[in-house]
């Protein structure tokens, strides 16, 4: 899930991780992009995020029951 949030960004020509980015600071669609591509992009992008982030809340609270 990691790997294929990290391959949509850089479709959309998005640095992984820019410490500029950490607020989720809205994409700008980049020069020569179609709309409509850039549009699908950047839907498929958020919702692989969520996704990533639904697993890694999963993980951690596994890890946080066996700790305890």
């Amino acid at each position: 899930m990691f790997r294929k949030t990290k391959k949509s960004r850089f479709r959309l020509k998005t640095p992984w991780f820019d410490p500029n980015n950490l607020t989720d600071r809205p994409i700008v669609r980049p020069k020569g992009m179609h709309r409509k591509t850039f549009d699908r992009l950047k839907a498929q992008e958020l919702e692989l995020k969520g996704q990533c982030l639904s697993h890694l809340s999963v993980s951690l609270d596994k890890l946080e029951n066996t700790i305890n």
